[in-house]
């Protein structure tokens, strides 16, 4: 399934995700990413509630196949089961949580 085959909520993650973690990331370079998207999403509340919104509906949703597509390809972080892949948008999504608790 290609990505222009996904909803667009899960078309619209994949691009906040390569624009956050196209490279291959450690914990430092993940911190660095919710810096620089927390300067961007100050200035545009609206955007990250749409990002945050896209987010949930992508870990809400039962085809974990779309999970797994959108970190092996466009969060260039290998191929994890559908599962890994699941947990792996949990975790940055609560990486970001924070973040959106205050916008």
């Amino acid at each position: 399934m290609m990505l222009d085959d996904y909803p667009a909520h899960a078309r619209q993650l994949a691009y906040w995700l390569e624009l956050m973690f196209g490279d291959a990331l450690g914990d430092d370079e993940i911190e660095e990413a919710v810096e620089d998207m927390h300067q961007q999403w100050s200035a545009s509340p609206e955007r990250a509630r749409e990002v945050q919104a896209a987010w949930l509906e992508v870990l809400n949703d039962e085809n974990k196949e779309v999970a797994r597509k959108l970190v092996r390809d466009n969060a260039n972080q290998g191929d994890l089961s559908p599962e890994e892949a699941h947990q792996q948008l949990k975790l940055w999504f609560d990486q970001f949580q924070p973040l959106w608790d205050t916008l």
